[in-house]
């Protein structure tokens, strides 16, 4: 280990690979590394409602992956709130909802005019 991160410190993510993620500006002396992918969660400007546009219900998961147990369903057509996301190790998107991750790729962003 280089060095410890405290929650809610800022990286810029670079590459992914095999479940590690290289970053740049760390705020460490060496300013640079890899990551677990897993630890990493990308910036709450893509929180907000999102619709399920796939042709059936999503599996909510309590895990960020597509092997976590799952915990319910998001209906088809319904709306949910995600507060965080985070990318998996293969780079997919899970949404947090409060109740546990939706794949991302079965959402879109509600628009409220």
């Amino acid at each position: 280990m280089i060095a410890e991160l405290v929650p809610g410190a800022k990286v810029e993510a670079v590459s992914t690979k095999n479940g590690w993620t290289f970053c740049e500006y760390i705020p460490c002396e060496w300013g640079q590394g890899y990551i677990k992918t897993e630890y990493l969660t990308i910036d709450t400007e893509l929180s907000g409602e999102y619709r399920n546009i796939s042709n059936g219900r999503v599996r909510v998961r309590k895990e960020p992956h597509g092997k976590g147990k799952q915990c319910g369903w998001a209906q088809k057509g319904k709306t949910v709130t995600v507060s965080a996301v985070q990318q998996d190790k293969d780079g997919g998107l899970w949404g947090w909802t409060g109740k546990g991750w939706v794949d991302m790729r079965y959402f879109e962003r509600e628009v409220r005019e």
